[in-house]
């Protein structure tokens, strides 16, 4: 889970993109992260997620659909879900 430690060396090393997944980002790591030139994605698998990610200031959105491999929390099929987001 990211800690304040993660978003210093984010802004150190300043890559391109910063993509989270899995918890819930605090939109201070999001706002430090944005002012630093970094642009920041978040994996999301449901309507609420995508909510929260897009209140919280993201630049881009990942939908991921329960179909898809790994670590998942998605509760619909990527062909319900990203019209539901979009």
């Amino acid at each position: 889970f990211t800690t304040e430690e993660h978003i210093a060396v984010c802004l150190e090393e300043r890559p391109a993109v910063v993509s989270f997944h899995w918890n819930e980002i605090a939109t201070r790591h999001i706002e430090r992260l944005k002012a630093g030139g970094v642009r920041v994605w978040w994996q999301v698998g449901c309507l609420k997620e995508a909510r929260a990610a897009v209140a919280a200031g993201v630049d881009a959105l990942i939908v991921q659909g329960s179909e898809a491999g790994g670590p998942n929390r998605s509760v619909a099929s990527v062909m319900t879900l990203v019209p539901a987001v979009r």
